[in-house]
């Protein structure tokens, strides 16, 4: 029985640490795109997608977060099994990123 409301503790903990990092992306990309509007826009029309990444990077992974919290909390096996399919559903958008940006 212990096991399990350490086990529960530990997901808990990771679903709060990856909350806070997605939290702190969103932050820094708002504060890039913010600050350096001015530069941005002196582009030429070519984007600067950085800070755009940045936030929704950030996005996803404060959904995934509070996903695993609320499942984690709540116990309902639903909300696990999207976080535990986050990683493919990450991949699939990281391809079509790298498919429409030319490096």
């Amino acid at each position: 029985m212990a096991e399990h409301v350490v086990l529960k503790l530990l997901i808990y903990l990771f679903n709060l640490i990856l909350l806070l990092c997605g939290l702190a992306l969103v932050v820094l990309g708002s504060f890039v795109q913010i600050r350096y509007k001015d530069y941005l826009n002196s582009l030429d029309g070519q984007v600067f997608i950085a800070p755009i990444l940045l936030i929704a990077a950030g996005v996803i992974m404060v959904l995934v977060a509070a996903f695993g919290c609320f499942g984690t909390c709540k116990r309902l096996s639903w909300t696990l099994i999207v976080v535990r399919n986050c990683p493919s559903i990450n991949q699939s958008i990281v391809r079509a990123i790298n498919q429409l940006s030319p490096i």
